[in-house]
Formats: C-alpha cells, structure tokens, sequence
C-alpha cells in the first residue's frame, strides 16, 4: 500500500512523514503486501545534493538513461548480501515475497559483480564490502520521477508495532533537510598508474590475437585500470554531480555500502528492461571518439559505420544476445541496425532487441542469458572468462557487472562500464576494449583513454 500528501517542502515533509508514522500504529493496512510505502510530494531537491548531506550509511543513487527519473535511497530496511557464487533461485524466492502486491514504486537497488564465482583468493579486498550481489530496499528515498518529487519511507508490515515505529521516527527527525550542493572543483591527482601499462597491454594484446590462431575464441574485451591518487578522500556523491552535468544518454549510478568505499559511474549501455512479461534490451560494441567540429564528426562517424572490423566485433554481440534471448523468449526481435548512439565524447554501434518472455521466467534467468554478453567479455562467451583471467592482471570486482533495481513487476539493470571504485584517497578507473583479430594494441590502448577521458576531465587528472 502507498499512501501519499501534498507537495510541499522538505522539512514540512520530514514533519508529515513523522506525523504519518505516529499514526501508523492505529491503522491497519487492508492489502496483504509485506511492505508499506509512504510518500511525501515535496519540491524539486536534487538527490544527490540531499544524499550527500545526509549521516553516513548504505546509501544509493540511481538516474535512469532518458534523465526522467532519480532515486537517492538510504538506510536499509532489508539487504541481499552474498559474497560468494549466489543462490539465484533463493534470492527471487526471497525478492518475489517481500515485493508480492506491493507498489511499483519499491524496489530493490544494488548490482552483482563481473563474475560472482570468483574464488576469494583471486578477488582485490577492496570490493569486500560489495561481495558478489547487494541487493537493498532502502528505509528512505528521495525520487523525482518526471518532474515530480517526493520523500518516501519504506517499512515492513511487522514494523508497525509502538518499539518499529519509535525507531524509524527516530531515523526519520534526523534527516537533513538544510544543506547545499556537493559540486566541488576539481582535485587533481598526486600520481597516477595502470595496470596493466602500456607495455604491458600491447604485449596482451598481441598475446589474445595471437590465442584467437590456438582455440575457438574469435574476441575478447580486455580491460585496463587507471588508479589515481589524491592527497585527500574524494566525495562519491560531489564526484556524480558533476559527472551528471556531462553525461546524456547515460545511466548514473553510486553504490556506497559503508564508510571512505563507494562504487560509481555513467554507463550507456542497458543490460535489460522488463516490463511484466516484455523484455527490452541491446548490443552496444564498436567505437570512435566524437568529432571536434559537424564535419569531423561525421567523418568519424562514417568511418565508425563502414568499419569491416568494427561491425564485425558488432555482430558477434547481435550473435550472442540472440541465443540469449532464444533462451528466455517465446519470440524476439532484433530491429534494424546498427545504429549510432552519440554521447558526448565518443560514440557506438547500438542494435536493439525486444522480446517476449517465456512464462516463469525471473531477473536472474535474464542476467545469466544475457551477461556477460560479447560486449563486455569476449565471444564465444563461454571460453571467455578463463582467457580474462590470463591478460587481466585484476579483479574487475563489480566493473562490467549488473547494476539496477527490481520491482513487483519490472525490472532495469545496466551494463557497469565507465565505472570507478573509490576507496578513502583513491580513485580507480575502469574501462575495456574489444580486441579482435584486426585490432591494433595502440588504438586500443587509445579507445580506452576516451572511455576514461571523462573521469578523468573531472579530477583534472593526468593523461596517460
């Protein structure tokens, strides 16, 4: 059940909220959902200048690509949290109970890593705090869904006892309601260093060609990390304000789990949307820079749109998605492609898909028909992961996995590419490419600085 007010300002809110919540405990909510939602219309506050006020805690920022909806959540009324390979079936099992009949509105935020079986050894502590799947319904949200903003409070049905409620009005009084922008200028960095470096990278480069002569394997998305150095701690949700200004046609998200640890990014590519039994979805691979003038940028373009080895890495994506969506589909459809998808540096080969799922069919099933797609991992799919073990000197942690939310009957996760980690003074940067028999070690390396280039214009840092 949602229950909602009039808009109004956020600290008259925080007093209705509060309000409401006193009066929870003489009302009984007639639907047979697990979860109540109360929602506050307020004036229009960015999410990211409220979150970044706010105590410390798990906290989530999600912007959906076409910009018309923001979410900032924090506190947790409850968490999914697996460090190990997770037990999918269990996870919907648990999902689909607490959502059964509840608002659209409540939904689970969080993301999965790149490749959740990783044994403990091999992973890099600082993702420990994320582990292979966090999933939470956060206690409060600050959302603006097409023009229209509000405060809402989640809690679960057996909360609403005089001790539930003392505690959430608790947390509720200490919202802050009084606080500016997080917009900061840019810090630049104190060092910089890749892993692996150039030499290195040509080196694996030609090393995967050179493998594609050895096995079936016909592509493979090698990734470099960029670790940045800063004399002082980097603020995750200042770092997303200003990366919000230059990032159209991109989903925004930060994921920050516990103190000085946040995980962030604005990534292009959608993984899937489900909508009840509809599922949408898309290949994004092949890239040029944008152009600095109209007529460079149209040069790069048609040479972006004629590449023989550009379409080709292309279509081994197209390939995949579609025996993934054999799989999960009753019938699919693959639309005319591919097309540009221009963002503000650079731009891509984009094919699209829509489908209609099979019956039974979960947000899990999904993830593992479709990712990691030959976008992100390599092609065949299946031969990949061990090959990424031998050239990627690191533990790609969450970079390249799932990022989104679930609801009762819908569902969004993003590709999280154009990502960074940053722990306390450090800022690790993450991008890949895709490397095929025709690629060239140094245009890769190249490609990868574009990618990166944003992040890297933010914190005034060093190029490489």
């Amino acid at each position: 059940m949602t229950t909602s007010t009039n808009q109004q300002s956020l600290s008259h809110a925080i007093e209705q909220l509060v309000e409401r919540l006193h009066n929870l405990s003489n009302e009984r909510d007639a639907t047979t959902s697990r979860v109540r939602r109360i929602e506050i219309k307020i004036d229009l506050i960015d999410p990211l200048a409220w979150l970044n006020a706010q105590p410390d805690g798990y906290k989530t920022y999600w912007r959906s690509r076409d910009a018309t909806f923001e979410m900032a959540g924090l506190g947790v009324i409850d968490i999914i949290a697996i460090n190990d390979a997770p037990d999918f079936d269990h996870v919907q099992t648990h999902i689909a109970g607490n959502l059964s009949g509840t608002s659209p509105a409540v939904r689970y935020y969080g993301g999965l890593r790149f490749d959740p079986s990783l044994i403990a050894d091999k992973r890099d502590s600082r993702w420990n705090s994320f582990g292979s799947c966090r999933l939470v319904l956060h206690r409060f949200e600050l959302v603006i869904d097409n023009g229209r903003g509000y405060l809402a409070c989640n809690l679960f049905e057996d909360e609403q006892t005089d001790k539930g409620l003392s505690g959430i009005i608790a947390a509720t009084r200490i919202l802050v309601s009084d606080f500016d922008s997080p917009t900061t200028d840019p810090i630049k960095p104190t060092k910089r260093e890749d892993f692996p470096n150039r030499d290195r990278w040509i080196d694996n480069v030609k090393q995967a060609i050179a493998s594609f002569d050895t096995g079936d394997s016909q592509k493979l998305v090698l990734a470099r990390r960029a670790s940045m150095q800063f004399a002082s701690g980097l603020r995750p949700w200042a770092l997303l304000e200003r990366l919000r200004k230059q990032s159209e046609n991109c989903f925004l998200f930060g994921v920050h789990p516990g103190p000085q640890t946040s995980f962030v990014g604005a990534t292009p590519e959608r993984l899937f949307r489900r909508e009840a039994n509809q599922i949408f979805t898309e290949a994004m691979a092949g890239t040029r820079r944008r152009g600095n003038d109209t007529q460079t940028d149209r040069e790069l373009s048609n040479e972006l749109t004629t590449s023989e080895k550009e379409l080709w890495e292309h279509r081994l994506v197209v390939t995949g998605i579609e025996a993934g969506l054999g799989r999960i589909c009753d019938r699919h459809t693959t639309f005319d492609g591919p097309l540009l998808f221009k963002l503000a540096r650079i731009q891509h080969l984009q094919t699209r898909f829509t489908g209609h799922l099979k019956p039974t069919i979960n947000e899990f099933q999904i993830i593992s028909a479709l990712h990691p797609s030959a976008a992100v991992g390599g092609y065949p799919v299946e031969t990949a992961p061990a090959l990424l073990h031998q050239f990627e000197p690191f533990d790609r942690g969450w970079y390249a996995g799932q990022v989104g939310w679930i609801g009762a009957d819908s569902a969004e996760f993003a590709v999280a590419i154009r990502s960074a980690l940053l722990s306390d003074t450090r800022l690790d940067l993450f991008s890949g490419a895709g490397i095929v028999r025709d690629s060239q070690p140094e245009t890769e390396w190249d490609e990868i600085e574009a990618k990166i280039g944003q992040f890297l214009s933010l914190t005034n840092g060093p190029q490489s």
